[in-house]
């Protein structure tokens, strides 16, 4: 690659080794819209500026625990598969992104589970999330007096259809009824007796970006769990590489759109490529850096060689 100096040239720059390079991204500028304000192209963008503080507190994390990420670890693919996170109610392995996140925030964190479960699976096993605390027990709130909760990892979808509430010719809401024929009510959080309505799903006219998150369930209040967790189940996801390797296809991914240092992304797209083809991972050649060299030289250098890199 054009301007790139191979690993094994005698110059005298040091190497940096890849969560020793990151520097924090510059605030962006403050915007009036609201999530609901915002286009698809925009949620995206939201989405990656939240990637990008991941894997920025993640290295800002490891590098001041002086330990070394599992990215710039050789890793077996038995080591790979057997720490895999999971969804801890179907044991249902994940994968791509989502995956490399949940690693980022597990061990950024210092978790020892890998199990992770949205806030609808926890309070529907019996756990809940508890607001965070300061150290003589009081509840954390932000300057603006907001309740402070533990961060999870987000998750971007497309959203096609949604469930709303089915109506009559008159447009009145249709009630859910009970077994005698009885319209079903509950109590909202103000106190008041609402009727729960019959749901329909309805296709939307442009589908939309929304977002999800998922908890690790060591930042869950488990006193009152019902359900127990599954284990780790990765027949879909070795079923997957099996699939490639029968049609002799490989994954190639490509993280330039999340602009982060070059020997990072190099790492993490050689991580994810490993782990989704069920493959040991050996850690890509480190780019050679100058100590000195500022945010802007090294952006400069990134697009030289074609553009910035996540």
């Amino acid at each position: 690659m054009a301007g790139r100096k191979k690993a094994n040239e005698a110059i005298n720059e040091p190497i940096l080794p890849a969560w020793e390079q990151y520097q924090a991204p510059k605030p962006q500028a403050h915007t009036e819209k609201n999530w609901e304000q915002m286009t698809n192209a925009e949620r995206e963008e939201s989405g990656r500026q939240s990637d990008r503080n991941l894997v920025g507190k993640h290295a800002k994390a490891m590098k001041e625990r002086g330990e070394t990420p599992f990215y710039a670890k050789d890793l077996s693919a038995e080591e790979i598969a057997k720490t895999t996170p999971h969804n801890a109610l179907t044991g249902e392995a994940y994968g791509g992104m989502l995956e490399t996140k949940m690693r980022l925030h597990q061990e950024m964190n210092g978790f020892k589970e890998a199990k992770y479960v949205t806030l609808n699976q926890a309070h529907y096993a019996g756990m809940k999330l508890d607001p965070l605390t300061n150290d003589d027990g009081s509840v954390k709130t932000t300057d603006k007096g907001s309740t402070m909760y533990p961060i999870g990892v987000k998750f971007q979808y497309l959203k096609e259809f949604e469930m709303v509430p089915k109506r009559d010719s008159n447009g009145d809401i249709i009630p859910k009824l009970n077994k005698d024929g009885q319209p079903i009510t509950y109590v909202d959080n103000k106190g008041n007796t609402q009727v729960q309505a019959q749901m329909e799903k309805v296709k939307l006219e442009k589908p939309k970006i929304e977002t999800t998150t998922l908890y690790n369930v060591e930042q869950l209040n488990r006193s009152n769990q019902k359900y127990a967790f599954k284990d780790l189940d990765l027949s879909a996801k070795q079923q997957y590489a099996k699939n490639l390797e029968a049609q002799n296809l490989t994954i190639q991914t490509d993280l330039s759109q999340f602009k982060l240092l070059p020997n990072t992304k190099r790492q993490l797209e050689a991580f994810m490529d490993a782990s989704a083809m069920g493959r040991d991972y050996k850690v890509p050649e480190l780019e050679r850096t100058n100590l000195n060299n500022t945010q802007s030289v090294v952006q400069n250098k990134q697009q030289e060689r074609g553009g910035l890199s996540f």
